[in-house]
C-alpha cells in the first residue's frame, strides 16, 4: 500500500531531476523526495509485475481437458501419448511451463469455460486441428447431440472455416459460407476410417 506522500510524489508533474518542487510541496528536502519517488516507481513496478503475473496464472484456469476417455465417449476411440490441455493463446506459453510435463499444450484462440472437459463441439474443432477424418467421423458418430450454431461460432472464432469446408460441415450444419475454390475430401466411408490407435 502506497503512503500518502508516495501518491503525493507520484502525481505530481515536477519529473526530471526537478525535486525542489515536489520537497517544497510535501515538506521535506530535495534528497528525500528523490528517494521516494524512485521507491514509488520501484513500488508500482512491482505491483505491475505481479499483476501481470497473476493474470497470467489466472489465464490458465482457462481451460478443457481432453484425454482418451474422451474420445471413446464420443465414438471415435484414439491412444493419446499424453492428456491433452487446451489454454487461450495469451496463457499457452505460461501453461506450457506450469504443466508441459504432464499434459500436450494446445490452445484456441478463444475459450469460453473455465477447467471442464470437452463438449463435443470443441472436441470436433481440436481434432480437426490435426487429423481431418477423425474430426468427421466423431462429427458424424455424434450428429445428433452436435449444436450447429455452436460449431459454427467455434470453428469462425479459431479461424477454421477452411478446414470445416474441406470435410463438408459447412453442408452437413447448413454454414452459410462463401470461400471459393476450395477442394473438398471424397465422401468419407466411415466404416472403412476406424482408428487405428494412432498417438497423438
Amino acid at each position: 500500500m502506497l503512503s500518502q506522500l508516495q501518491k503525493t510524489v507520484f502525481k505530481s508533474r515536477a519529473l526530471g531531476n526537478n525535486y525542489t518542487r515536489i520537497a517544497k510541496a510535501c515538506g521535506i528536502t530535495p534528497g528525500n523526495a528523490y528517494n521516494i519517488f524512485t521507491q514509488t516507481i520501484k513500488t508500482l513496478q512491482k505491483h505491475i509485475e505481479e499483476g501481470k503475473k497473476s493474470k497470467e496464472l489466472l489465464d490458465c484456469l482457462q481451460f478443457i481437458y481432453i484425454d482418451e476417455t474422451d474420445y471413446v465417449v464420443w465414438g471415435y476411440p484414439m491412444r493419446l501419448s499424453l492428456p491433452h490441455l487446451i489454454f487461450t493463446e495469451a496463457a499457452e506459453e505460461t501453461a506450457t511451463e506450469l504443466f508441459g510435463a504432464e499434459y500436450r499444450i494446445f490452445s484456441f484462440k478463444k475459450l469460453h469455460t473455465h477447467g471442464v472437459r470437452a463438449r463435443v463441439e470443441d472436441l470436433i474443432v481440436h481434432t480437426l486441428k490435426f487429423d481431418h477424418t477423425a474430426a468427421k467421423a466423431i462429427s458424424e458418430r455424434n450428429r445428433g447431440f452436435v449444436d450447429g450454431n455452436y460449431l459454427k461460432t467455434r470453428i469462425e472464432e479459431e479461424d477454421m472455416m477452411k478446414e470445416a469446408v474441406m470435410v463438408s460441415f459447412d453442408q452437413d450444419y447448413g454454414f452459410d459460407v462463401k470461400i471459393p475454390n476450395i477442394l473438398r475430401y471424397p465422401a468419407f466411408n466411415l466404416k472403412h476410417n476406424l482408428p487405428l490407435g494412432a498417438r497423438l
